[in-house]
């Protein structure tokens, strides 16, 4: 969904970078950038990294006890989860970072009759209120989120998730990705894949020899 159907992976970093305010100091540009390293990962991934990364875990150590939770990545994945359900509230919004192109591809692939399914590292409720504001409730065959799976892409489970519930074999389905961790995870699973890069993973696709 994210970078695929919906250009929303710009509107997550900005959540992680607004939450990183934990470090006064620290510049938006900053946490955007190292957002790049982690798109399509799990929120314990990106939150953990992030931390990580910019020595943030005793600031976010220090809320913990705030929001009742024993980690500091959890911690800072709700500080995050506020800024960023508020971003979603917004329709025009969402509607206006779709990726009409790749929509109507979908739909072409409906009405010649290919099954089709949705496996996103979003949660179950963020991703049908996304699908609600772009036409696209009826439009997968399977659906499965970040709730459905233990693991996160690049680990190939939700992938072989999906292809299970349409009960097809993985070599026969295509994958449309936009993260280098989307794609190694359609590729383990053995998909094949296609991928529609985004300003935020070109140039980590590039990098690597997916």
């Amino acid at each position: 969904m994210d970078g695929a159907l919906v250009e929303t992976e710009g509107l997550k970093s900005l959540s992680y970078a607004h939450a990183a305010e934990l470090q006064p100091d620290l510049g938006e540009a900053e946490v955007v950038d190292a957002f790049k390293d982690f798109v399509c990962r799990s929120c314990r991934d990106v939150a953990t990294g992030l931390l990580r990364h910019f020595g943030l875990e005793e600031a976010a150590r220090s809320q913990m006890a705030e929001f009742g939770v024993k980690t500091p990545w959890q911690a800072y994945v709700l500080v995050r989860l506020h800024i960023y359900d508020a971003l979603l509230s917004d329709w025009s919004l969402i509607f206006t970072h779709r990726y009409p192109h790749n929509i109507a591809l979908l739909h072409d692939l409906r009405d010649t009759g290919y099954r089709t399914e949705l496996s996103t590292m979003w949660h179950t409720e963020q991703a049908r209120h996304v699908m609600s504001i772009l036409g696209l409730t009826d439009a997968f065959n399977a659906i499965a989120t970040r709730d459905d799976v233990e693991n996160g892409k690049p680990d190939p489970e939700i992938d072989l998730l999906v292809a299970h519930e349409l009960r097809v074999s993985p070599e026969d389905c295509l994958v449309i990705e936009d993260s280098p961790a989307g794609g190694a995870a359609a590729l383990a699973a053995g998909r094949d894949a296609s991928a529609v890069t985004t300003a935020l993973t070109r140039q980590k696709f590039r990098d690597t020899d997916l």
